[in-house]
């Protein structure tokens, strides 16, 4: 499927594996080098130019898989690109971006607070709360935060 569509994306300048829900990250997740290293080269073979996508946010499972990643991009000299999930435009929109989550959902801050405190958690609200647009200095400073745990090539 991928091969047969391929050439549709001839003409960007790169191609990049997805974030959380990306097919290379499924296998990393139960620990499957073998066939995500597969699938990477597979990947590489179809488009010019493949770079492995680290998403730079505060969130301990994205972290792990980025460590995951960064790993595997080295054993397949795969170059990375770092992004970020960008929900709202500043830090301090964190809050209001919780409140649509609820009016979408037809819940108030009371629903919340139950829910929260009965332990159902049952309304939608998201781990991560840095999902704003990043200044390059945040991105540096949690990018760092990463190379904390592995060890990068020069």
């Amino acid at each position: 499927m991928v091969s047969k569509h391929s050439q549709s994306c001839a003409g960007s300048d790169y191609f990049a594996s997805d974030f959380a829900a990306g097919e290379i990250q499924k296998y990393l997740q139960v620990d499957d080098y073998s066939t995500a290293e597969k699938l990477i080269e597979y990947y590489k073979k179809i488009f010019d130019d493949f770079y492995i996508e680290l998403l730079i946010i505060d969130y301990d499972e994205q972290k792990q898989m980025n460590y995951k990643l960064i790993k595997l991009a080295n054993k397949t000299k795969t170059k990375m690109i770092i992004t970020c999930d960008v929900h709202y435009q500043k830090k301090e929109f964190t809050e209001v971006h919780d409140l649509m989550l609820l009016i979408r959902d037809k819940h108030t801050l009371e629903d919340l607070k139950y829910d929260q405190l009965s332990g159902t958690n049952k309304i939608y609200q998201y781990k991560v709360k840095d999902l704003y647009y990043k200044t390059m200095q945040e991105i540096n400073d949690d990018f760092l935060d990463i190379d904390a745990f592995v060890e990068i090539p020069a």
